[in-house]
């Protein structure tokens, strides 16, 4: 029932002893209870001393207290964790194991027809009560799960829907016929790609419309500082109605944080020397906001330096009888109806295409829809050349050497998803996660995300444009 609630409450097992955990050190074990993964152990913690996995060889050390990743915050880190997102409640913990979840299986063909598969792992660690760990299952597995060795024609069944890496038809959906002499006979469904080269070239051009800080200081006649600061939250206080103290209102246009990695791709971009870029787009509305409000930007000019700006010491060069309250929730106002409010933030370094090529690429699509033609075509290819879905589970990619890049095509090869299967799109953004800089946080090839604009909708979608619900990232 919905208005029901329940904790599980796990045996703590502290009457374990150590030697059995640490015995797990390179094995391979299942984890995230209460949906079971596999995962390989290299690490075993205690409030006392770690024991750690290098090079097949275990090293134990005196566990270093008090930092962000000693036992004792990431015991209760986990804990937390487990009992607001599970419902679980793990009790004492005595002991934590370091592991690598796993990311996918791949199969390695032989060429006595044999088939092995070759597991791979997670570079980022996860960590684990130790009671949440099981180094075997108590009921049987599927075979492809289970087995190191298969045969060929157990990864490419009769029927099974594959994909092809390689030329021809590099990304097309096929229908395994039969596997003979080492190689699988596949029909393959081949269809023509729109042709974007009108897109690409606008989106290579596209660089005419960006500025250099110094470009735009010298137009709107600002100083760096007052750009820098406008163009990200500039906070200011403000007495409050009531007469008791103040509370701080932002100006401005909060379209980059330089210390937490993020930016509005529309707006605001980072070279690869490491400064700023500002595109066109935002060089008219700056223009806008200074002719609007001219005496605000003289007077900020003035304050720059101080830790704390106050609306009363701007409005001194105003006059007696200025209405700093109204001044400023007009200001407010304006801002709320630019098209930088509310916009999209996304990690430094990210590549999306701009707003003002999606009417091109959507008339490219319009025009491919029309001529499309499909074409069906029987061949043996060797089995490396095949990718199955069903069978190479996990996150690991279909085409390992595959380089993505803005306007590509690509298609989807998840059937347990929300976009349909084979459902084909193209790339319309390269998107790179937050860094903290401060914080110490480093890009992860993980991070990369990719928004793609489907062919035709679907349930699930994002708007983009003018189509809807043709997006995903």
């Amino acid at each position: 029932r919905k208005d029901k609630n329940c904790i599980l409450n796990i045996d703590p097992q502290t009457d374990t002893p150590l030697e059995k955990y640490t015995e797990l050190l390179g094995e391979e074990v299942y984890v995230q209870y209460p949906h079971l993964v596999e995962a390989f152990v290299v690490g075993v913690h205690t409030e006392e001393y770690d024991y750690v996995l290098e090079e097949k060889c275990v090293i134990k050390s005196k566990a270093i207290q008090n930092k962000k990743d000693c036992f004792k915050h990431l015991k209760s880190r986990e804990c937390i964790a487990l009992k607001s997102r599970w419902g679980i409640e793990v009790g004492d913990v005595n002991v934590m194991l370091s592991v690598k979840k796993i990311r996918g299986k791949v199969p390695t063909f032989q060429s006595d027809g044999g088939v092995t598969i070759i597991k791979h792992w997670c570079e980022e660690k996860s960590h684990v009560p130790a009671q949440l760990v099981l180094s075997d299952l108590p009921s049987p597995v599927p075979v492809q799960e289970k087995c190191e060795n298969l045969s060929l024609s157990g990864v490419f069944p009769q029927d099974a829907k594959v994909f092809v890496v390689s030329n021809p038809g590099y990304g097309s959906l096929g229908t395994v016929e039969g596997v003979a002499d080492g190689r699988v006979k596949v029909k393959i469904i081949l269809s023509d790609e729109p042709m974007l080269e009108s897109l690409l070239k606008a989106v290579e051009n596209h660089d005419e419309d960006w500025f250099y800080p110094r470009q735009m200081c010298s137009e709107l006649h600002i100083s760096p500082l007052l750009l820098s600061k406008i163009t990200s939250a500039f906070k200011i206080n403000i007495a409050n109605k009531n007469g008791s103290g103040t509370s701080p209102i932002n100006i401005g246009l909060n379209i980059k944080y330089a210390n937490k990695g993020l930016m509005a791709a529309d707006y605001a971009r980072k070279t690869d020397a490491g400064g700023w870029q500002y595109s066109e787009a935002l060089y008219k509305i700056l223009q806008e906001y200074v002719k609007k409000f001219p005496e605000l930007f003289k007077e900020l000019e003035n304050h720059l330096k101080k830790e704390v700006i106050n609306a009363s010491e701007i409005a001194q060069k105003f006059g007696p009888e200025f209405n700093v309250r109204g001044y400023f929730d007009e200001v407010k106002e304006w801002l709320k109806s630019l098209s930088t409010h509310n916009s999209k933030l996304v990690g430094v370094g990210s590549e999306i295409m701009s707003t003002k090529h999606v009417p091109q690429l959507l008339k490219d699509l319009a025009e491919y829809r029309k001529t499309a033609a499909i074409h069906e075509l029987v061949v043996k290819v060797k089995p490396r050349v095949l990718f199955n879905p069903n069978f190479q589970n996990g996150v690991l990619p279909p085409d390992a050497k595959a380089d993505f890049q803005l306007c590509d095509r690509v298609v989807n090869v998840c059937s347990s998803h929300c976009v349909p299967f084979g459902y084909k799109g193209t790339i319309v953004g390269i998107k790179n996660a937050s860094v903290n800089k401060q914080a110490g946080e480093v890009l992860t090839a993980d991070a990369l995300k990719y928004e793609v604009l489907f062919d035709e909708p679907f349930i699930g979608g994002l708007p983009y444009g003018d189509s809807s619900s043709h997006l995903y990232t």
